[in-house]
């Protein structure tokens, strides 16, 4: 005759446990992976990143309109940033007019810009750090952090507001402090001659810049002319090298 046997009271709860944290772990994966976009109370990366999400595209809804879509950096510093310009491999023409900047205009998970509208909206309710990522061809990286930046709105031509740098690749957004953002269309520099036109790209030019993270985008490691090519005259190269990789984002 056989007998039953008692479940062992030790493999019941182990059993019991391993299912509750199996249960928790797949409803923070789908947690993790679900897109926000039914989420109006997220107003940029920073509300995503302190409930864990990963680096990815997210519809996002700050105050003043509807929502719009945006690249989330979860992975630089503490995460949380809102990427609103990319260069990596110039397969993205940044060499446009006035009502692109606006708007926007790439891809988010590749090379774009975000739009100065969708920039000011970010920046208008709220205190934000700029961050700018760069690196050469030769594999060289170098980081500016400004603990203030903002811009206004299209009454204003989108005048940039950046202050409190730190960093390693040289403060060469001061030069460019309380400017007007310019066109090749539309000129709204300091100057006697459109900067955007005369150096190919488009930016808070004065007269001309220090940087100039929009204009074109150029493959050979050494900068034979800084004026017309993709830069940021910075401390942490003797020689100017064309940057390879830029990347500007906020929180």
């Amino acid at each position: 005759m056989y007998q039953t046997r008692k479940p062992n009271p030790c493999i019941l709860l182990f059993t019991f446990v391993l299912v509750v944290l199996m249960t928790i772990t797949n409803a923070d994966r789908n947690r993790v992976t679900s897109t926000s976009d039914s989420d109006h109370n997220v107003r940029d990366c920073s509300d995503l990143e302190r409930k864990h999400y990963r680096s990815r595209v997210y519809t996002i809804y700050p105050a003043g309109g509807a929502g719009f879509k945006v690249f989330c950096d979860m992975e630089t510093g503490q995460g949380g940033w809102t990427v609103f310009q990319r260069r990596q491999d110039g397969k993205v023409d940044f060499y446009r007019g006035w009502e692109e900047y606006v708007n926007g205009f790439g891809n988010l998970n590749t090379e774009f810009w975000l739009g100065n509208d969708k920039i000011y909206r970010l920046t208008s309710r709220g205190q934000y750090e700029l961050r700018v990522n760069l690196e050469d061809f030769d594999g060289n990286k170098a980081y500016a952090k400004y603990s203030t930046f903002y811009i206004g709105d299209k009454s204003t031509n989108y005048k940039l507001t950046v202050k409190g740098y730190s960093g390693t690749a040289g403060d060469s957004l001061k030069r460019h402090n309380k400017q007007a953002f310019s066109t090749k269309d539309q000129d709204n520099d300091s100057h006697s001659s459109d900067c955007a036109e005369d150096y190919k790209g488009a930016w808070w030019y004065k007269d001309c810049h220090d940087a100039n993270l929009n204009g074109l985008y150029s493959i050979k490691k050494l900068i034979h002319d800084v004026n017309f090519s993709m830069n940021y005259l910075s401390i942490w190269r003797e020689v100017q090298y064309n940057l390879q990789k830029a990347l500007c984002f906020l929180a």
